[in-house]
């Protein structure tokens, strides 16, 4: 490799990102491990997947993300095959897959090869189109044949076979607006067909000086592309006659081998015999170059594809890889475009409408005041709002239309569809798969029923009622019912087809990690500025993501980290991702906060005092390795309850927690700063553990190995004991309710009971002073050392029972409830819980729950 080479690799590889006007790419990812060349890679229309097809004849299917989903190897001596996706992605047509000369064709719902012809042709098959509508499939062959096939109640079925050219037919594509096919061949002809009563008729033939090796056409119809002797060549279309209007010489050093649209119509890129890939820049009629990729392949690069969402471009090579590419500055296509708006996927019958000749009129019919671009005097809330009334009229300009093409009939409120087909019975869950616009459902139906059905299921119907949605613009379809005869019976959709203003993008989620939220969607939070942690995951992947209005950053991996200031009171947080397809997902959630720096004004007993009260319970019932517990949650949520209620804590419960997040959690309690008399109530209610070679107690979390003998996975009861000792606040009591967890404290020293008038002399301002003014460290768990049960489900363990009646005696008449006062309330459940103080404890002390 030449010295300028190697500068040139270097600064495509280091800098990564090159600028032409508005135009920039950069390397996304490598995808490497094939054991032959990548001929070429395929993106379906909407860009749900990517096909390669190899040099050892292996088709692998990815998804959105470009991760594997399906792959299959034929017969290795096939080499390379061609794939194509139907319109509504909901086929995969595949050559050469099994031989060099069979077709089949792939279902992408589940992933099965529904259908399969065999000597389809007597060679190689150099490509597949499906027409734009997907209700016709051609191939060609180097046997100078073409082959068209039709879709008739579901399945394709082969109805002609033609000699189309002089030699190997090289290339096929279908005109935009699906009228007309065009086919390339090694007689350096280009011929124009057109599909009448189910056949091609040629319309057209075009001489060409040399052989055309690949074609495009742009999306607007007006011209078709393609590369032929070391020239890349425009034609302009009007109906069925091309007319060549531009011959542009290449500084390729071979035949172009690939050609490519991007899905906006503004740019144009080629590969050829070890040759850098080239784009130009549509400027009117003309093509001009302006940028070259040197890419990393160590080979030459075969094919080259632009994904429709405009996003990516990929790069396939001999060198056994394929390079994705993420690019700016290129506009998705006008269907995705469509679906953006919507902020949806489609169903199968939209993707029917957005492929039928109806698409146009869509178009024509969307508001354009709606569909502009965010402009810069535009506020984020004024720009959801309009985002929210784009939605709901392209809905509704869909909706019409989808009525228009399965010939729904409206009567009344209602909407009636004919029924195309059924399926198999099953007896044993006495329910009929049945299909209509596109889509399948479920019906459930007795067996004498379903017999009768079976031979007139062609006169049956599909009803729905139709209302107007919430906006007052789209519709909500609803209720659907089949009708045979004079019987109805209810119908469970898989999807439904006319969609819904509801319906969200299930592949976008977005998960916090930080804080750990309840099952109410809350959390109660001290320190006045909050970490928040998570992820957004989505198959196409996050273009935005706002928290509370505010745009922020997200990672390579889909993380997102965040510092929150709260205010005192409830905190609303709503978390917002928009996806490369412009649909959205929301995660709503509540904080609340109380500051605890504030310092003590008063005497500790007085009504005016800022003595403050935490709770932070844990509890766990699911674990990965540990059987699963029925209470412990639900006994924790109690106690929280009760705390929060009637004695004025602030309570934040954390659920099946792992190590490292119990750790954190209570690292986080020890960075707080605490006033003089505050309190904090620590509970753990979960699994325990006692080893008997270390003579150690461990509390259980949810990622524990059982086969730890280490029990570097488990927190142990001295390393608990240190770390909320030193967790700054004066005032802890520590509950546990787990199995041995009584070795907590090595001693099991019991602490004294108060007697019931222990106080009778002094006020009950000076007895809370008095018992505050000493450092509290005491605990008190379910039992020694040994198992305590759990107890039956949904009501409370033995230990949680009792200490919850003691938390309502409300502390008795002085509203005082002590730590002895607990103790004599479950002392006696069995096993014998345990109860003494740890750490700094100073005599005198007790842990005070003061009913506000």
């Amino acid at each position: 490799m030449t010295l300028r080479k190697q500068l040139s690799l270097i600064l495509v590889l280091f800098i990564g990102i090159v600028n032409a006007q508005d135009f920039s790419i950069k390397q996304f990812k490598h995808i490497e491990g094939f054991t032959d060349y990548v001929y070429k890679g395929t993106f379906s229309p909407y860009g749900n997947y990517f096909a390669v097809t190899t040099g050892d004849n292996t088709v692998v299917l990815y998804n959105g993300r470009f991760e594997k989903v399906w792959s299959f190897q034929g017969e290795p001596s096939s080499k390379s095959g061609a794939v194509a996706f139907s319109p509504d992605e909901k086929y995969m047509a595949i050559s050469e897959l099994r031989t060099s000369s069979d077709v089949v064709i792939l279902r992408l719902s589940d992933l099965k090869l529904v259908q399969e012809f065999s000597n389809v042709h007597t060679n190689y098959i150099n490509a597949l189109a499906f027409n734009n509508y997907g209700t016709s499939l051609v191939s060609c062959c180097s046997d100078s044949t073409m082959v068209l096939w039709v879709l008739k109640n579901g399945l394709f079925e082969q109805v002609q076979k033609i000699k189309a050219h002089k030699g190997s037919v090289t290339n096929i594509a279908f005109t935009p607006d699906g009228k007309f096919l065009v086919s390339t061949g090694r007689d350096k002809s280009i011929r124009v067909w057109e599909q009448k009563n189910n056949k091609l008729v040629e319309v057209s033939d075009l001489k060409s000086e040399n052989e055309t090796t690949c074609l495009t056409f742009e999306p607007g119809n007006k011209y078709m592309y393609g590369g032929s002797d070391y020239c890349l060549v425009t034609w302009q279309r009007k109906d069925n006659t091309l007319t060549q209007i531009q011959k542009k010489k290449l500084e390729h050093s071979g035949e172009p081998d690939a050609i490519a649209m991007s899905p906006d119509a503004n740019y144009v890129a080629t590969s050829a015999y070890r040759s850098p890939v080239k784009f130009y820049k549509r400027e009117g009629e003309q093509l001009n170059e302006f940028y070259t990729l040197l890419t990393p392949h160590k080979d030459m690069v075969f094919g080259v594809s632009f994904s429709p969402d405009g996003r990516y471009f990929v790069t396939a090579s001999r060198d056994q890889s394929f390079i994705v590419w993420e690019i700016t500055g290129v506009e998705p296509s006008e269907k995705v475009r469509v679906q953006q708006y919507l902020e949806a996927p489609f169903s199968e019958a939209q993707k029917r409408v957005m492929a039928s000749p109806a698409f146009p009129e869509i178009i024509a019919h969307l508001d354009p005041k709606l569909t502009m671009p965010r402009e810069e005097f535009e506020t984020t809330a004024q720009y959801f709002e309009r985002r929210k009334k784009l939605k709901a009229h392209t809905l509704m300009v869909i909706q019409q239309e989808t009525e228009k093409l399965y010939g729904a009939i409206p009567k009344g409120q209602e909407v009636i569809v004919k029924l195309e087909d059924i399926g198999r019975y099953n007896a044993d869950e006495k329910t009929y798969e049945v299909y209509f616009m596109g889509t399948s459902a479920t019906v459930k139906i007795e067996v004498e029923n379903a017999r009768e059905l079976k031979t007139s299921w062609k006169n049956a119907t599909i009803i729905c009622t139709k209302a107007k949605d919430k906006n007052g613009v789209s519709s909500q379809y609803s209720n659907f019912r089949l009708v045979s005869g004079e019987k109805q019976y209810s119908v469970s959709l898989r999807e439904n087809p006319y969609g819904s203003i509801d319906q969200k993008y299930g592949n976008t989620k977005i998960s916090i990690i930080s804080p750990k939220l309840t099952g109410n969607r809350s959390v109660s939070v001290a320190q006045e500025n909050m970490d928040l942690k998570g992820r957004v995951d989505d198959q196409v992947g996050i273009k935005q993501f706002y928290v509370n209005n505010d745009e922020s950053k997200i990672d390579s991996a889909g993380g997102f980290q965040k510092t929150l200031k709260l205010t005192n009171g409830e905190n609303m947080i709503t978390l917002r991702a928009i996806n490369r397809l412009n649909m959205s997902a929301e995660e709503n959630f509540s904080v609340m906060h109380q500051s605890v720096t504030a310092e003590v004004k008063s005497s500790p007993g007085s009504k005016d005092s800022t003595r403050r009260n935490f709770a932070l319970l844990f509890a766990s019932e699911n674990y990965t390795d540990f059987s699963a517990l029925v209470n412990p949650i639900n006994d924790a949520k109690t106690v929280a309850a009760e705390l929060n209620k009637y004695y004025g804590y602030q309570t934040e419960l954390v659920e099946n927690a792992t190590q490292e997040q119990v750790i954190n959690k209570i690292r986080e309690y020890a960075t707080l700063t605490y006033g003089e008399y505050d309190n904090l109530f620590i509970f753990f209610a979960g699994h325990g553990l006692y080893d008997d070679v270390f003579k150690e107690g461990y509390i259980v979390t949810n990622d524990s190995k059982k086969n730890d003998q280490s029990r570097s996975s488990y927190i142990s009861h001295s390393n608990l004991r240190t770390m909320i000792n030193n967790i700054p606040c004066k005032h802890v009591f520590l509950t546990m309710d787990v199995c041995f967890g009584g070795t907590f404290d090595p001693l099991i020293a019991m602490s004294g009971s108060r007697a019931g008038d222990e106080y009778s002399e002094i006020s009950k301002e000076k007895f809370i002073e008095r018992k505050l003014k000493y450092k509290t460290r005491k605990y008190i768990t379910s039992g020694g050392k040994e198992y305590v049960p759990d107890g039956r489900s949904g009501e409370h363990s033995p230990f949680a029972r009792k200490f919850i009646e003691a938390l309502r005696t409300y502390g008795g008449s002085d509203g005082i409830l002590t730590l002895a006062e607990i103790v004599t309330f479950v002392e006696k459940v069995t096993p014998q819980p345990r109860a003494g103080e740890f750490g700094s404890n100073e005599p005198g002390s007790d842990f005070l729950f003061i009913v506000k």
